[in-house]
């Protein structure tokens, strides 16, 4: 009697309701598994998981089903993927869970540890998954042989039944031309995890991916996340092609870029001026949180929506994203990101100004060597010599498997880090005040975060904070960005003057409270607070630019005593 094939269920589980992402990592997982010799017999992929459900026993169903249940664990997703695998132990004690992912150290005692902490895991696989989640399979012992064959799940079909059986009307697509970063910054894994050589994928397995792409009316965005897009000269035909496919299909999908070359390359503007020339829609999602998403059988008019901006604030799809991270000199060689000039991308700016492109800056703020004057000059570069209209700044987050989280390079620049835990639930019901997507409240995420180095403590952050506020409320909001002379002078006028200016006063005095407490000499620090949670989730602001909207004339003639006077 021939033995009963296992069913595998594979999970890219989102955090938010407000997101509809293809589970890609689980995708390309199957895709590449189901060419194996001796799979296919043994084996029967589920529909891989991804949704977000607020209650995790309404996973319950599709668990039930799987006798092995892998899951690819980020930052982000960690702690929920923790209750789901815990809980398919309590429905199935004798099913198998496999964890994969970025979030799975490399380091033999970090991996050790991780592991210890989660009994619940029978096989964690550090690295890139496809090989060695193909040989876990097949019994073979892991081999870290480089990826060759390259997995295509779109044109595999292997999200077609999800697309028909989905009760929402709009999905974003993940796809990758190349994969490797020849770069190693130190906060970020790209470099590390995917290793520095960029392995490309073969042009007609990627067309095929887009022919399928555009062929599905309820994809709205494709995020091409190759680490440096534009950095082939093949990139000229991917587009090339990419466009045919628009035009074929009629169907306008926003594209965006995980990462454009780092270093420039003279390939970039001929790819953004064949965008901009073929009505490509194309920008990053600045604030998604701001915006409803819509449902439904119907195709939004994205290119209206790229022109209807009422602001860059409240615009979803407006901006090309650049990732300068800072400009300062000694921060960069520090985050090992020297080799990378920033001023290489000048070009590339010139070509988004001859199409009238807003650009947001993509800036990380406290960086290892960065203190709160070199934080107010990167802005008042940003603005004055490269005239970017947006800065979108992160809080340093530390990554597995990045320089970062390696002990040795703590100890050199003096890190100390710690854990914040926030989440759950975030839906803020006030009208005036931006909404965000629901949470899973039952536990909160763990993130590390750099508390103090040799260049700042946790005074010295409050100033990086307090200068990040004034030119996010007054200038990226677009509220008083025709009054500004000069960001570094007006900034710190403004901040002379404070006490004198009690609205202001208020509002600033309230972001250093939560500054303070997040970055405080403590283990960890509970987030708990609605806003505060806010913060954290939406580029380190709260609703101060409502605030000021709905008393502008107050604030203007404040700013125009002490600051424009």
């Amino acid at each position: 009697m021939k033995e009963r094939r296992k069913k595998i269920l594979l999970g890219s589980l989102q955090i938010s309701d407000q997101l509809n992402w293809l589970p890609y990592a689980s995708g390309c997982l199957i895709s590449y598994a189901k060419r194996q010799p001796g799979i296919n017999e043994s084996y029967e992929f589920l529909d891989p998981l991804y949704q977000f459900r607020s209650d995790i026993a309404n996973y319950g169903n599709e668990l039930q089903s799987a006798d092995i249940l892998g899951l690819t664990n980020y930052v982000w997703n960690q702690k929920m993927n923790d209750k789901v695998a815990q809980l398919f132990k309590k429905i199935n004690p004798h099913g198998t869970v496999v964890y994969g992912g970025p979030n799975i150290p490399e380091n033999a005692r970090m991996k050790m540890n991780y592991d210890t902490r989660r009994p619940w895991v029978d096989v964690s696989i550090p690295g890139l998954g496809e090989i060695a989640f193909s040989e876990w399979l097949q019994n073979k012992p892991f081999s870290n042989e480089k990826l060759r064959e390259v997995p295509t799940p779109y044109s595999d079909g292997i999200f077609d039944n999800l697309l028909r059986k989905s009760n929402k009307g709009n999905f974003r697509a993940s796809i990758e031309t190349n994969r490797g970063c020849p770069y190693s910054c130190s906060f970020c894994d790209w470099g590390q995890m995917t290793r520095s050589k960029i392995v490309q994928f073969e042009v007609d397995d990627v067309k095929r991916q887009l022919d399928w792409l555009y062929a599905q009316p309820v994809i709205e965005d494709i995020d091409i996340i190759d680490a440096n897009y534009g950095i082939l000269k093949r990139d000229v035909d991917i587009i090339e092609y990419l466009i045919e496919c628009q035009h074929r299909e009629e169907n306008p999908i926003n594209i965006t870029f995980g990462g454009l070359a780092k270093n420039g390359s003279k390939h970039l503007p001929i790819i953004l001026d064949m965008i901009a020339r073929n009505a490509i829609p194309t920008g990053q999602i600045v604030a998604q949180q701001f915006t409803k998403p819509l449902h439904g059988d119907k195709r939004r008019d994205v290119k209206s929506e790229i022109i209807k901006r009422d602001s860059f604030a409240s615009s979803d799809y407006s901006m090309i994203k650049l990732s300068f991270q800072t400009h300062t000199p000694e921060v960069l060689k520090v985050a090992q990101r020297d080799n990378i000039k920033n001023d290489k991308l000048r070009p590339l700016i010139d070509t988004y100004r001859k199409h009238n492109q807003p650009i947001m800056s993509e800036m990380i703020i406290a960086l290892p060597g960065e203190t709160a004057s070199s934080w107010l000059d990167t802005i008042h570069y940003n603005h004055h010599a490269l005239d970017i209209e947006y800065i979108k700044p992160h809080i340093l987050f530390i990554l597995p498997n990045t320089a970062l989280d390696d002990p040795e390079y703590q100890k050199q620049y003096k890190i100390k880090t710690k854990k914040i835990r926030f989440g759950g639930a975030v839906q803020i019901v006030n009208e005036d005040i931006p909404q965000f997507g629901r949470v899973h409240r039952e536990d909160s995420n763990e993130y590390e975060i750099v508390r103090s180095c040799y260049s700042y403590d946790v005074e010295e952050l409050v100033k990086m904070f307090d200068y990040n506020w004034f030119y996010y409320n007054l200038i990226n909001t677009d509220l008083f960005r025709h009054k500004l002379r000069s960001t570094k002078k007006d900034t710190l006028k403004f901040f002379k003057h404070l006490n004198k200016m009690p609205l202001f006063e208020k509002l600033i005095e309230r972001q250093r409270k939560v500054v303070r407490k997040i970055f405080s000499d403590t283990a960890y620090t509970n987030v708990d607070d609605e806003k505060e949670i806010a913060f954290l989730n939406s580029s380190i602001r709260f609703d101060d630019d409502i605030v000021l909207k709905n008393n502008k004339i107050e604030a203007e003639k404040l700013l125009n005593k002490y600051v424009w006077n």
